[in-house]
């Protein structure tokens, strides 16, 4: 029973991360595709091999395996969590698109949104609508995994700066909580 349990959570983190992951490489094509929320929100690119195999030309034969690429052998149940998932970060992190760019503006000195990197603000934006909304969450993995995609696809040195803003945004979160 406890090994049963144990494969179980240790399946919903994998789910998460990996949703994490593709709400990131969501948020970051959004930056640049001149394409609707909702069409984006279709996760057209994130395909599995055995995903629709009929619908499969040969030229897309490259492009299909990416997920897998990825993220390794994956079960239907946790592709299908993960896309859940990124679906409820990236559709809330556009929801409330303004409030977080707010809040990592509030944060930066001598810098501003625009000159971050595309991959770090990204993945910053997901992670605070996470450490404002997801209260089931402790905020420490909010921001380790954050740090950890990070530092997967960011620059060496942006994993500090990541965990700083982050860090700064949590402080506050638990100082207006405290005063309120």
């Amino acid at each position: 029973m406890a090994d049963r349990k144990k494969n179980n959570i240790s399946t919903k983190f994998k789910s998460r991360h990996i949703g994490r992951v593709i709400a990131f490489q969501t948020l970051f094509a959004y930056n640049f595709e001149q394409r609707a929320a909702d069409e984006i929100l279709r996760f057209d690119w994130v395909r599995r091999n055995n995903a629709h195999p009929d619908s499969v030309s040969a030229d897309d034969a490259e492009e299909v395996g990416l997920f897998e690429e990825l993220f390794g052998d994956v079960d239907e149940w946790t592709y299908r969590q993960a896309i859940e998932y990124a679906r409820f970060l990236t559709e809330g992190t556009l929801r409330n698109l303004e409030q977080i760019d707010s809040l990592i503006t509030a944060k930066l000195r001598n810098w501003s949104l625009d000159r971050i990197s595309s991959i770090d603000r990204a993945i910053m934006r997901f992670a605070v609508f996470s450490l404002l909304y997801e209260d089931d969450l402790d905020e420490s993995i909010i921001i380790n995994e954050a740090v950890e995609i990070v530092k997967e696809f960011g620059s060496k040195e942006s994993y500090k700066f990541v965990n700083g803003i982050l860090d700064a945004i949590k402080k506050d979160k638990k100082q207006n909580k405290a005063n309120s």
